[in-house]
């Protein structure tokens, strides 16, 4: 069942802060290319649940305020889940990766899990409810510029549609992010790497999300990608 949300009223105040300080990484996985790294984040929307971009109507374009924003995990079965729960597919080429990242400054976010989205005038199912995409945006956008709850608000804290876990998305008003270290080696994998892929299986598994691993020339992402 489809759920409307009422637009925000503006200015957006109040509500419920989180704090990332950065001891604890948050997990991205992502389709990489030469020009998308771990920590890139996407100027062309609005797309996702959260996009605060502003580009001329009707389509998605790059954003000509400069807007762009870059959505984390808790854990690995949240941010696949975001990124393969819609099709309940994940086909794995050589381009995906996981990366586990920390930011170089101490983050304020937007917390809309449980009353925070009420506290500003919104509804908790903006999380995770079947909502069009432009109703989201326009309150990501309404975030972005009253940064409500704090000055240095610059992402949202929100529940995963499809995992039940945590997710961010950040915008470009955040902290740089980089990726972390374990042991001396750059935190960041091909989903199919061998150390890796079997723990993808396993998460997934429960949440009825089939995973496939199959070759570049295979693979939708990469057809439209250089």
């Amino acid at each position: 069942m489809v759920v409307h949300l009422s637009p925000p009223e503006r200015p957006l105040s109040g509500g419920l802060w989180w704090r990332w300080a950065g001891a604890r990484p948050w997990i991205r996985v992502y389709h990489g290319a030469p020009d998308r790294l771990a920590t890139g984040r996407r100027r062309f929307g609005p797309i996702e649940r959260f996009d605060p971009h502003t580009p001329p109507d009707p389509s998605p374009a790059d954003c000509p305020a400069g807007r762009s924003v870059i959505y984390l995990g808790d854990s690995l079965r949240t941010a696949a889940a975001e990124v393969f729960g819609a099709h309940r597919l994940a086909l794995v080429c050589p381009r995906y990766r996981v990366a586990a990242l920390v930011p170089r400054d101490e983050v304020m976010v937007q917390n809309l899990r449980g009353t925070g989205a009420m506290m500003i005038g919104g509804l908790p199912a903006m999380n995770v409810g079947d909502i069009p995409r432009r109703e989201t945006q326009a309150w990501a956008r309404a975030i972005h510029d009253d940064r409500p709850a704090h000055p240095r608000v610059c992402g949202v804290r929100y529940t995963s549609a499809y995992a039940g876990g945590v997710s961010l998305a950040l915008w470009d008003t955040a902290p740089a992010i980089v990726v972390a270290r374990a042991l001396g080696h750059a935190q960041d994998l091909a989903l199919a790497d061998s150390r890796l892929y079997p723990r993808l299986l396993t998460v997934l598994a429960p949440l009825n999300i089939e995973v496939r691993t199959i070759t570049s020339d295979d693979c939708p992402r990469c057809a439209r990608s250089p």
